[in-house]
């Protein structure tokens, strides 16, 4: 994709959201969550979306932008089965959609008093089927997201600030590592590798 028609799409997907670079935070937030709320996508592109050029890949970022500091917007797809890993969104307020399939999330409580191996517990679950949306308003939450469907889901995730790092959980060891976000995307529409024209 020419970098013209990359800045061109950032543009365009400004638009389309409703930014204005004088929203506050707060309507930065409801602006961003009735967005996901009316997004509808063509299932033509929907198709595109859903397939993996690199079938060992079993989740990957199909695109993502940065907006100042304000938010960050990442789509992804999901093989059928798989999981992300047990992770919170630091200081972020995050929205998601399922454009495509059906997910599961699971929430889980890390209570770092207690005994190595009795640290995790799970705490709730959702299914979110497609064309619905969830919000998580508790961003110190921990929480894992599974396609439980037969075929690739695909999702859109906001985060209000930019998503720039997370905890994340190994269920082994209940161990917590820092892992930070690409900053390619700040400023612009990033499309990555696996979805490129």
């Amino acid at each position: 994709m020419a970098d013209n028609q990359v800045n061109n799409s950032f543009g365009d997907l400004m638009e389309l959201i409703g930014f204005d670079r004088t929203s506050q935070q707060t309507d930065i937030m409801e602006i961003c969550r009735k967005f996901l709320g009316n997004l509808t996508l063509n299932p033509t592109i929907l198709d595109r979306m859903s397939v993996f050029n690199d079938e060992e890949k079993k989740c990957e970022r199909i695109a993502q932008i940065s907006v100042d500091e304000r938010f960050n917007m990442m789509l992804l797809r999901w093989q059928p089965g798989v999981a992300n890993v047990l992770h919170d969104h630091s200081n972020s307020r995050a929205y998601f959609k399922v454009l495509r399939g059906r997910v599961k999330e699971v929430h889980y409580n890390y209570d770092v008093s207690r005994p190595q191996g009795e640290r995790l517990r799970d705490r709730a679950s959702l299914t979110i089927n497609e064309g619905e949306m969830n919000d998580l308003d508790n961003f110190r939450d921990y929480h894992r997201v599974f396609n439980v469907g037969d075929r690739v889901a695909v999702t859109i995730h906001i985060y209000i600030p930019p998503l720039r790092m997370c905890r994340c959980i190994n269920q082994e060891t209940e161990d917590i590592t820092d892992v930070w976000m690409d900053e390619n995307a700040r400023g612009k529409l990033y499309v990555y590798e696996a979805y490129r024209d």
